[in-house]
């Protein structure tokens, strides 16, 4: 069974403004469409379209979803929304993509929480081994788990 995957707008609690998926370089489908469905989400400010994700129930493999050579404008583009923080927001089946976090508490316990979207990208630095401080880098590999 397919699992419909759509994006929506890229959202950043630093600058507060939204952006149409699109607005950065992503891999878009052939044929691209906006798909809000209710006044709701239209009232809301959801940017909802297709995606080229393919994925089915009980099947896990992994793809390349496409291969772009970015000018310096694009890249210039996702390093600074990666720099405001900004996360994309996805819907599965209806419901929001989130990712997980698990946090150690003071007592040794560890409690699991979940954050709509994932975040575009992150800043390096001296405590992220292997990366360039002030260097911005792009999370460019998804890996989608699907409970029901």
């Amino acid at each position: 069974e397919k699992v419909e995957v759509k994006v929506n707008k890229l959202t950043s609690s630093v600058t507060a403004l939204p952006y149409d998926y699109y607005n950065l370089a992503f891999c878009k489908p052939k044929d691209l469409k906006y798909s809000v469905e209710n006044l709701g989400e239209v009232l809301h400010g959801s940017m909802i379209q297709n995606s080229p994700y393919e994925l089915f129930m009980q099947k896990s493999d992994f793809k390349v979803l496409c291969k772009a050579d970015l000018t310096k404008k694009q890249t210039d583009n996702f390093a600074r929304r990666i720099k405001q923080d900004y996360r994309v927001q996805m819907i599965m089946d209806n419901l929001p993509a989130a990712t997980r976090m698990i946090s150690e508490l003071p007592d040794g316990k560890s409690i699991t929480m979940y954050d709509r979207g994932y975040r575009l990208g992150f800043v390096g630095a001296k405590e992220f081994p292997g990366t360039k401080p002030g260097v911005p880098y792009l999370n460019n590999h998804l890996r989608f788990i699907i409970k029901y």
